[in-house]
């Protein structure tokens, strides 16, 4: 049986080893560290245990590191091609900008409005550039009926998703490139209180989804997305 004292004694070590004031070779009893040093061979294993760490630390760091370089390298090459739409949209901005800072009618208030909303266009769209690779990379997504949903007009597409609804990201990207028009994604009223999620989730232009808020939205013509909430639908139906 262990003694109070023993108890105590222990407590008093992993005590000192936790706030750093005493290491771990102080703990293991010196006589424990002499016999296995004393043994024959000790000298070659300690040796060997020291080389090992090399290709332990090789043949796991250079599979990440090249499976995130051709990721990577993938990924560049995408934006590669949607290069002339990007730069497009980049045009656009500056554009604005110039008009705007140009113009002696528009006020600075309303001139940084304009620049921050277009900025935020063109957030939007490398965004939405940066996931449509991420989809077709890895997943090789690709969406089926394109054509079938209004080019302009309202819409409401209502889906079905897992844990994460990541064929909603897909999906937003792939049209935003396609049509050149942003779904609102309707999402979950918590989503805004994540912190740093509540930026992402303006950037984009999600609403939390009331009756009011949808058909708002859709009286102007914009296309609204939304998982599947029966009550939201059965409102907007009726």
């Amino acid at each position: 049986m262990v003694s109070a004292q023993d108890e105590q004694n222990l407590f008093y070590h992993l005590y000192a080893l936790f706030t750093g004031n005493q290491t771990l070779t102080n703990i293991i009893p010196s006589s424990w560290l002499d016999y296995l040093i004393s043994l024959p061979g000790s000298g070659y294993l300690i040796a060997f245990v020291y080389w090992l760490r090399h290709p332990l630390l090789l043949c796991f760091l250079l599979p990440f590191l090249l499976i995130f370089f051709i990721y990577f390298t993938v990924i560049l090459l995408h934006l590669y091609h949607l290069r002339f739409w990007l730069r497009r949209h980049l045009n656009r901005l500056l554009s604005k900008f110039r008009q705007s800072s140009t113009s002696p009618s528009i006020s600075i208030s309303s001139t940084s409005h304009i620049y921050l909303d277009s900025l935020a266009e063109l957030l939007r769209r490398i965004v939405a550039a940066v996931w449509d690779a991420h989809g077709r990379i890895f997943h090789g997504y690709e969406v089926i009926g394109m054509e079938k949903l209004p080019p302009n007009g309202p819409a409401y597409l209502v889906y079905y998703h897992g844990t994460c609804p990541f064929d909603a990201y897909y999906f937003t990207s792939r049209y935003c490139i396609e049509r050149d028009r942003f779904p609102v994604p309707v999402v979950d009223r918590f989503l805004f209180r994540v912190p740093g999620l509540g930026r992402l989730l303006e950037t984009i232009g999600a609403i939390k989804g009331s009756v009011d808020e949808c058909v708002a939205h859709l009286q102007p013509g914009h296309i609204l997305k939304s998982k599947l909430r029966y009550n939201v639908v059965v409102n907007l139906i009726m």
